[in-house]
């Protein structure tokens, strides 16, 4: 085959140079030769007269732009103060950093920008030179600079010695094995329930202590387990594995003491409409404490919880609750533990998803104390790389259930068909859903008198601001369920049941 040059032109096909330098490429705005369209210097301007305007996208008048409409300034809602004609940098309510007036923000500041360290005028802090004399070295204890530019070596704070940190000190003492040389998160040996030991991932103690807590349920469902994946879907819940695909070691029959639920006392005020609870459900399970005693004592608390909290969120709007609970589907969940579940873990998550389906799912839609939660089960189980308390591993987690959620939330939304709709989540993902919310009710007449969609879930997992937009649910009180009482305007609800979430 002949060889083709590297230099060859695909326009004339000449050596020696490229297409892009080629002169007899043909400019496609004026047709002459030597230049491209891009950099054309006869290339055509649509001609517009300094009067021209054009025609308002908000009001239709041709008189102004859509910038300075008025009537689009009027329906501008305030993020700070919720009123509408201003938006929040020039909010009565916003105070500026620069000159600490209120009623405008920093950057429409018209006094000089004044420096923060040291307040002096003509620089930013960010191009301050002195910026460094006021940090304090945490390594060295001295000032002038911060540890990030320390020139000494970091010291390992068990025995202050250079050239190793404290998870590679060989004096430190792990707290599960109590051996010196490594710290507990990379620590091999792991609690046995049998004899109250530890032993390594590879011991058969701690395999024989697996089979042993089966017990006397083991053979029972190995039997009836074909069966049951065909005739009786099951329950569905996302659980750890490592890398070796093993179930968690929990026990499922454990018979731990759990103290009791503390229940939730209504004030007795009117109640007048209705509320809708969009419910992650494998989200809600893992917020409450006791967790790891997955038996049916564990799923009749969480069915109390659940109760008490639907009461507490219906007190807090003074509404009759509703939830919508979202799972994983058991036909999918089925299929899961049927492929990827070891065969000697399978009786086990059998017997906890049918514990699981008695105790908590079916508790719904049945008339019972959980007649007000409707159970919507989507998704299937995927795996994905993430953190076990083993460390590094492989997760199984939750596919689809997102998008479900967040279609049933704008969907309750957009329709109108409760008065006020709360998300009880953790998950970021949804909050461009909730973003989107907020957006139609700004732009749409017929959801202007929409109550905002408000957030629930724990302190520890409510994120308080994504991306780099703040929307108006950034400045909406959360409803934590681990604080002991939520102020709603003027009013003050207990919440006592928040002693059972982390």
């Amino acid at each position: 085959m002949k060889n083709i040059s590297t230099d060859t032109c695909k326009n004339c096909l000449s050596t020696g140079h490229l297409r892009r330098d080629c002169p007899l490429i043909e400019c496609a705005a004026c047709s002459r030769l030597g230049h491209f369209k891009e950099d054309c210097p006869h290339r055509r301007k649509r001609p517009r007269a300094d009067n021209d305007i054009g025609i308002c996208r908000s009001c239709g008048s041709s008189s102004h732009a859509q910038a300075k409409c008025p009537e689009r300034i009027k329906s501008v809602e305030c993020f700070q103060c919720h009123q509408k004609g201003h938006m929040m940098p020039m909010c009565p309510q916003t105070r500026c950093f620069n000159c600490g007036h209120f009623g405008h923000s920093s950057q429409l500041c018209a006094k000089k920008r004044a420096c923060f360290h040291f307040s002096m005028p003509g620089h930013t802090s960010t191009e301050c030179t002195r910026k460094d004399m006021g940090r304090l070295c945490y390594r060295c204890k001295e000032p002038g600079h911060d540890m990030a530019k320390c020139p000494q070596s970091p010291r390992c704070h068990m025995c202050n010695q250079t050239g190793h940190l404290v998870a590679q000190c060989p004096e430190v003492l792990c707290n599960r094995c109590h051996q010196k040389g490594h710290m507990a998160s990379a620590c091999k040996m792991y609690p046995c329930s049998t004899d109250g030991g530890s032993h390594s991932s590879n011991d058969r103690c701690h395999e024989a202590s697996a089979g042993a807590n089966a017990g006397n349920c083991a053979n029972d469902i190995e039997r009836a387990s074909a069966s049951t994946l065909e005739k009786e879907p099951l329950g569905s819940e996302s659980y750890d594995t490592d890398y070796e695909g093993r179930a968690p070691s929990t026990t499922v029959c454990a018979r731990a003491q759990e103290a009791p639920v503390p229940p939730f006392v209504s004030c007795g005020a009117k109640r007048e409409g209705c509320v809708a609870v969009v419910i992650d459900g494998s989200y809600f399970e893992r917020i409450i404490q006791g967790r790891e005693n997955r038996n049916e004592a564990h799923y009749k608390r969480i069915v109390d919880i659940l109760r008490y909290t639907l009461e507490f969120v219906g007190d807090v709007f003074q509404k009759n609750p509703f939830a919508f609970w979202f799972d994983t589907d058991p036909v999918a969940f089925a299929t899961h533990v049927r492929r990827d579940v070891p065969p000697l873990h399978r009786s086990n998550v059998l017997l906890e998803n049918k514990l699981r389906k008695q105790s908590l799912v079916d508790e719904m839609n049945s008339g019972r104390k959980l007649s007000s939660v409707v159970a919507r089960l989507v998704g299937r189980m995927k795996q994905e790389k993430g953190y076990t308390k083993h460390g590094p591993g492989r997760v199984w987690v939750q596919a689809g259930c997102d998008v479900a959620i967040a279609a049933c939330l704008i969907e309750l939304f957009i329709h109108r068909l409760f008065e006020q709709v709360v998300l009880l989540c953790g998950d970021a993902d949804l909050y461009h859903a909730v973003q989107y919310c907020h957006t139609q009710r700004r732009s749409s007449q017929a959801l202007e008198q929409s109550n905002p969609i408000r957030v629930c879930g724990t302190s520890s997992s409510i994120s308080k601001s994504y991306g780099r937009e703040q929307d108006l649910s950034d400045f909406l009180s959360s409803i934590l369920l681990d604080s002991p009482r939520h102020v709603e305007g003027d009013r003050e609800i207990a919440f006592p049941t928040h002693t059972m979430f982390i």
